[in-house]
């Protein structure tokens, strides 16, 4: 959530189709598609690519990893769960 969604969709937008190279089993795409999920603790995004049925995971595995080696080059920060306790205070009387 603390990054600027429009900063990152530009990073996005700009290196699929260099994305699309570094995987030869993608026969189309990769393609941004757009916010999926508003979750807890992250903003998840959807990016697509077309592929024999067999190759899905291994092309899953190669989107996560160029996604994270693209997001570390531009420091975007990738979520991890956080939790924010409160405290009541006690009553000094």
């Amino acid at each position: 959530y603390s990054e600027d969604l429009e900063k990152v969709e530009k990073i996005i937008n700009e290196n699929l189709e260099e994305i699309g190279k570094n995987i030869p089993a993608i026969k189309q795409g990769p393609f941004y598609t757009g916010v999926d999920a508003l979750a807890d603790s992250s903003v998840v995004l959807r990016i697509l690519a077309k592929c024999e049925e067999l190759e899905k995971y291994k092309v899953a595995r190669a989107l996560n990893r160029e996604m994270k080696l693209l997001f570390d080059r531009n420091n975007i920060g990738i979520p991890f769960p956080q939790l924010v306790i409160h405290q009541e205070e006690e009553n000094k009387e």
